[in-house]
């Protein structure tokens, strides 16, 4: 049976890494053209109901990955420890 004490570092590690990396998909995902100009002034999203409902869709899909990169930034961290 292997000692969990001297594993933890390494998950731990392996932890940080991958929360790296998570937020480096998550900033590009937010960094996309995909989330430019969800104004509903935009004539682009007045073409149908449909085109408006997906702009609104898109701006919840924007908070969310928004909220989750501040969870996952060490400056959230610091206020609560």
């Amino acid at each position: 049976m292997t000692d969990l004490k001297a594993d933890l570092p390494l998950a731990m590690l392996a932890h940080v890494q991958k929360t790296g990396q998570a937020l480096a998909i998550l900033d590009e995902v937010l960094n996309n053209d995909v989330f430019d100009n969800l104004s509903k002034h935009n004539p682009f999203w007045d073409a149908s109901d449909e085109m408006d409902e997906l702009r609104m869709k898109l701006g919840w899909i924007s908070d969310k990955l928004t909220e989750a990169v501040e969870m996952l930034t060490i400056d959230q961290y610091e206020g609560n420890v």
